[in-house]
């Protein structure tokens, strides 16, 4: 089962039903325009044309609709072959594609195929677009779109500063020995910048994430007292970050220091 070959069937016969109803629109003009003038007797005649218009119209809507209800969608997701194509399709598009078993990641979104409910879940939120090709498209388009967005870096760093500050200073509030510049989870940084729920929702992790990934990108940023950036790995996978970046290279981000030289 292949949804671009039933795209192509759909499409031929959407396409037969335009021109049809497009004909039919003409000839009621035609009609119109007769009875308008007065001229009955030709208006007659092409009011005819208008019942074997309709007759093909609605052959074909039939023949239409048959395609629609004939392509089983919830066994063309259960078997697992839309997944395989859209792997394929964004292995095309030159995206970044990781997981496999119903769980993927193409940063920053994260999607999830509930076969159960032939459900798509893009970070969380329902998608109801079951064609991979176009998923995969639109994907790219808006991960494009997000990678050359406006950015601050400078601004999000001393946000990050903030965050790193506070958390160093639980770090050393139970040591003997103050460490001053320790390297930070970044996992435990975000806890800092939304510690509310309400702020989690305009600015989730995911989000957290992809402007993690364009300071990580950006020109190295040196803040007002001096301090630069430097982020680290983790051996604790779940505390790591991945991202890639606009030619689709691959880092894991564990942990950040803001340190003077």
């Amino acid at each position: 089962m292949d949804y671009e070959e039933f795209f192509s069937q759909y499409s031929q016969n959407a396409g037969k039903v335009k021109d049809l109803a497009a004909g039919f629109s003409r000839a009621l003009k035609r009609v119109n325009e007769n009875i308008d003038k007065g001229d009955v007797k030709t208006g007659a005649k092409n009011a005819d044309g208008l019942l074997e218009t309709v007759e093909a119209l609605s052959r074909t809507a039939r023949e239409l609709t048959d395609t629609v209800n004939g392509f089983d969608y919830q066994e063309y997701m259960r078997s697992g072959e839309l997944e395989e194509q859209f792997a394929a399709y964004c292995e095309e598009a030159g995206l970044d594609i990781k997981g496999g078993n119903n769980s993927y990641e193409i940063f920053p979104y994260r999607l999830n195929f509930d076969q159960n409910n032939c459900e798509i879940l893009v970070n969380r939120r329902k998608s109801f677009c079951l064609r991979p090709k176009r998923l995969a498209e639109d994907i790219k388009a808006i991960r494009s779109k997000l990678f050359s967005s406006a950015f601050n870096a400078s601004q999000f760093a001393r946000e990050l500063a903030y965050a790193y500050d506070v958390a160093v200073i639980y770090y050393n509030k139970d040591r003997r020995v103050t460490i001053k510049e320790p390297d930070m989870h970044l996992t435990a940084l975000y806890n800092h910048l939304a510690p509310m729920s309400r702020y989690r929702k305009d600015y989730d992790r995911r989000s957290y994430e992809f402007d993690l990934a364009r300071l990580y990108t950006a020109d190295p940023v040196t803040l007002e007292d001096g301090r630069r950036i430097a982020f680290g790995t983790s051996r604790d996978i779940a505390k790591s970050v991945r991202v890639t970046d606009k030619n689709n290279n691959e880092h894991y981000l564990g942990t950040v220091r803001f340190y003077t030289e």
